[in-house]
């Protein structure tokens, strides 16, 4: 399977049934298309999908595209990535390396 097959596009539209209104552990990046910083985040997130056999889902948010639900989240010119549990917030970070996202996502998978 394809990395790129682990990340779904979600928008102002459907994030709250997608991300608020579901069970589980749920992943958003928030990110421009042409920051590499989002690059990077985004493959060490779809490798932790796979490693962690699919136990969060991940989710990617388009700044250009949507900006209602970054507002609400007060998210505007940086990568950033928002744990959601059971439709609740989590925990709000920038640029991580993989140790650490990797540390983050145990510890949710974990609770």
């Amino acid at each position: 399977m394809n990395f790129e097959d682990h990340i779904i596009s979600i928008t102002d539209k459907n994030f709250k049934e997608v991300v608020l209104d579901s069970k589980g552990l749920i992943v958003v990046i928030f990110e421009k298309n042409y920051w590499g910083t989002a690059q990077i985040m985004k493959n060490i997130l779809k490798e932790l999908v796979s490693k962690q056999q699919f136990k969060f889902r991940l989710y990617k948010y388009d700044l250009e595209e949507c900006n209602l639900i970054s507002n609400e989240f007060a998210i505007y010119n940086q990568t950033t990535i928002l744990f959601f549990k059971d439709g609740k917030l989590l925990k709000k970070t920038g640029i991580s390396s993989k140790p650490e996202l990797e540390k983050i996502l145990l510890e949710m998978i974990g609770n």
